[in-house]
């Protein structure tokens, strides 16, 4: 008898495992990635040196590297506009702030490095993927290619050796999307960009470590802590010196005194934490999307499944959430305590994973509603309030969700089951 009715509706199947073979990429395609790789990686600090080089006397240095930030930008575009078409969605993005960038700065320097950063790793890591083992001894001709341009242009080994920082990340985010692909209970989406961005903070801070090193002479917490103390006094005196005003109660401008910018200076130190973490976070979510990208690209998408594509938090993830925005809010934001600073930094990095869920989820609601004659002029009202404040409207939406959900799953577990021969 067939009981697959409405009351009663099949267990949804689950979708088959397509492991990624490594069956390679053709050798023309391949040789042409390994050098755009290695190119990209050598930007990285080539435009560090450009970013605090001193212009009056190393005129024809930076002239050097504006030129091959700008040509190596043009081949990182093109060549995923042309491969990777999934990927084509980012050029916008790319294009909004390449123009916002170049406003602030007049230099095409701080694209070429965000861009160079995403390349090596988003095509990296599809590289490392797929390809055979026996051609796994070649990739490392990229890294030490990369390190030579490095030291041909900075001079400095210490400096060239930031060109490395892309291959930690691109193996984690290799071996975690084969994961993911080959096995149930493999890591989710979320899991995979954790753990690149675990790789990538860890080379960011062997890099910094490094520079500290050369700067201080030591890795002493006492001296770093001194350091950034002389370095929040000398942005108090510089918010001081620049004598702005901000508005009262009353509607009158005060100057900016002495208190005030000090605590200005000490939040926004606080909130450093958070910050670079979400950088990372951001930047290894679109290392992610490139990979994709050029996984279909080449032929591996049916690896890419469903399963590998779902972005999902945790309701854990969305407890916490609330938990430590509750206690930012009762801590307040006018006095700095230990409690407030960890909750508000906790706030921060889970704030666009979970905003990020939220617009899925909603979006994934109104096709719901459309798909049974809802009205379209809902979003007339909703639109403008997501517009103003959306990352954290979408978070608290996604959060409340992942609890209530989470709640009401227990609940339904709890409860006995109706005995079907009572009246």
């Amino acid at each position: 008898m067939d009981t697959n009715t409405q009351a009663n509706p099949p267990a949804p199947e689950k979708a088959p495992l397509v492991p990624i073979p490594r069956s390679g990429l053709p050798t023309a395609p391949s040789v042409i990635l390994h050098i755009l790789i290695a190119l990209s990686a050598a930007m990285l600090p080539a435009c560090a040196v450009g970013m605090i080089a001193n212009p009056g006397e190393s005129a024809s240095l930076l002239f050097g590297i504006e030129i091959a930030a700008a040509v190596t930008s043009f081949l990182q575009i093109a060549y995923l506009w042309r491969a990777c078409r999934r990927a084509r969605g980012l050029i916008p993005v790319i294009a909004v702030f390449g123009v916002l960038s170049y406003l602030a700065t007049a230099s095409a320097i701080p694209l070429s490095m965000g861009l160079s950063l995403l390349f090596a790793i988003g095509t990296g890591s599809m590289l490392l993927a797929v390809s055979p083992k026996k051609a796994l001894v070649w990739f490392p001709l990229v890294p030490l290619g990369a390190f030579a341009l490095s030291l041909l242009v900075t001079r400095d080994p210490l400096t060239a050796l930031a060109c490395l920082t892309p291959f930690p990340a691109a193996i984690a985010l290799a071996q975690g999307t084969r994961a993911a692909a080959a096995r149930e209970d493999g890591p989710s989406r979320v899991g995979v960009i954790c753990l690149s961005s675990l790789a990538l903070g860890a080379s960011v801070a062997a890099v910094a470590a490094a520079l500290f090193y050369r700067a201080l002479g030591t890795l002493e917490l006492s001296a770093i802590l001194e350091w950034l103390d002389r370095g929040r006094a000398l942005l108090a005196d510089t918010l001081v010196s620049m004598e702005l005003t901000i508005p009262s109660a009353s509607g009158e401008e005060i100057p900016v005194d002495a208190a005030y910018a000090e605590n200005l200076v000490n939040q926004a130190f606080n909130l450093i934490p958070a910050l670079v973490v979400v950088i990372i976070n951001i930047l290894s979510t679109l290392s992610q999307m490139i990979q994709h990208a050029a996984l279909a690209a080449f032929g591996y998408g049916e690896s890419v499944s469903d399963r590998v594509r779902l972005f999902a938090m945790s309701a854990i993830s969305g407890a916490v959430f609330l938990i430590g925005y509750v206690t930012v809010w009762i801590s307040g934001t006018d006095a700095s305590t230990l409690v407030g600073t960890v909750a508000e930094n906790v706030v921060l990095i889970l704030q666009p994973g979970l905003a990020l869920c939220g617009l899925l989820r909603f979006m994934g609601f109104l096709t719901a509603r459309r798909g049974r004659g809802g009205c379209g002029c809902l979003l007339l009202v909703i639109v403008p309030i997501l517009l103003f404040s959306a990352p954290v409207v979408l978070a608290f939406y996604e959060a409340i969700s992942l609890t209530v959900g989470r709640l009401l799953s227990r609940l339904r577990q709890l409860k006995p089951p109706e005995d079907p021969d009572s009246p």
